[in-house]
């Protein structure tokens, strides 16, 4: 099993990405616009991710949505509606269950307006086997095609694996 260290706590960086990576309105497809493998056994049973990014788009008529996964399942999403111009830093957690294969994960988020955040008021339970192989996806998608000025730009993206007890 892969560690950097043993202590309990301790965090280490897994992949980063500093350079702008953007999703233009041509189309209403989700994009990729980063991606982490995450080999077998990196991620033990009480490990958690953490996943910090900051993100920016133009406010106008159309909702920009963010989302990030493990292995194909979605484990956040954080959505801006129509009008909504932001620039965010957010950070999401991920935490194995005393298992490599159960996951307790923070609930999505969505804004009505800069900082107002309407959420999930419950976690999400997911099921990654970290004893497999896992990519690590973020994504960014908008409703409307061709306006000229849907633009979804991922600014800096941190992956973290945090040691458990």
């Amino acid at each position: 099993m892969l560690r950097a260290t043993s202590t309990p706590g301790a965090v280490r960086a897994l992949g980063q990405q500093h350079a702008p990576a953007g999703k233009t309105d041509a189309d209403t497809d989700e994009t990729t616009l980063f991606n982490l493998l995450i080999p077998a056994g990196t991620i033990g049973p009480n490990d958690s991710l953490r996943v910090s990014l900051a993100a920016s788009v133009p406010g106008n008529t159309v909702v920009k949505t963010l989302r990030w996964r493990i292995g194909g399942v979605q484990v956040a999403t954080y959505s801006a509606s129509a009008g909504t111009l932001f620039g965010a830093r957010l950070s999401w957690v991920v935490a194995n269950r005393n298992s490599v294969s159960v996951q307790l994960a923070e609930p999505s988020v969505s804004f009505s307006g800069l900082g107002a955040p309407n959420g999930a008021a419950g976690h999400t339970i997911t099921a990654v086997d970290f004893s497999q192989d896992q990519t690590l996806t973020v994504t960014g998608q908008h409703g409307t095609a061709g306006t000229g000025s849907n633009v979804i730009t991922l600014e800096s993206v941190l992956v973290e694996h945090i040691r458990g007890v």
